[in-house]
């Protein structure tokens, strides 16, 4: 039976990341815009509102949420590369699934989703060493990261959510 919480598995960071798997977590980030934007498509209200799991974000919350945390993860990255060391910004994801936005289309979401991973990709394939071993502290998991290690996260993040999507969805 599939772990509709963790259906990739949970979140394990490594000491290090090869080149192969910085290139693998890249393609990553490159390609499930689209993923998103085909699964988007033709989704009934019931849809929207169908869960994973019982007491978990909707298909639509997801849809918006995967495009707010990816955003603020480009921005993290970004923070990293131009500050010192720096604390990264922390949001309530919860509270932020309740705003008033959240009933926006999903499109929206997927057009944030797809643009930012645009810039981002962009970005990746332009660092060098010295600034994939730029860091930042998340403070929510309390660990330093470096970039090596925040593509990780959100390469995984984009990953995650899109296996709840396919439960919710029964595909």
């Amino acid at each position: 039976m599939q772990n509709a919480q963790y259906p990739i598995g949970k979140l394990n960071f490594q000491q290090t990341y090869w080149p192969e798997e910085i290139s693998g977590m890249t393609a990553v980030m490159e390609n499930y815009p689209a993923k998103y934007e085909a699964i988007s498509q033709h989704l009934s209200e019931a849809d929207l509102a169908a869960q994973y799991r019982e007491g978990s974000f909707t298909v639509r919350q997801i849809f918006h949420h995967l495009a707010d945390m990816q955003f603020l993860n480009f921005m993290r990255f970004k923070i990293a590369l131009t500050e010192d060391a720096p604390t990264a910004p922390v949001v309530n994801i919860d509270a932020w699934t309740t705003t008033a936005d959240n009933a926006a289309p999903i499109e929206d979401s997927v057009i944030l989703l797809k643009h930012t991973h645009n810039r981002w990709v962009m970005l990746l394939k332009s660092l060098d060493e010295e600034q994939w071993n730029r860091t930042y502290f998340h403070p929510v998991r309390k660990v330093t990261l470096d970039l090596r290690a925040a593509l990780h996260l959100s390469s995984w993040h984009i990953q995650h959510h899109y296996e709840h999507l396919k439960i919710a969805l029964g595909r």
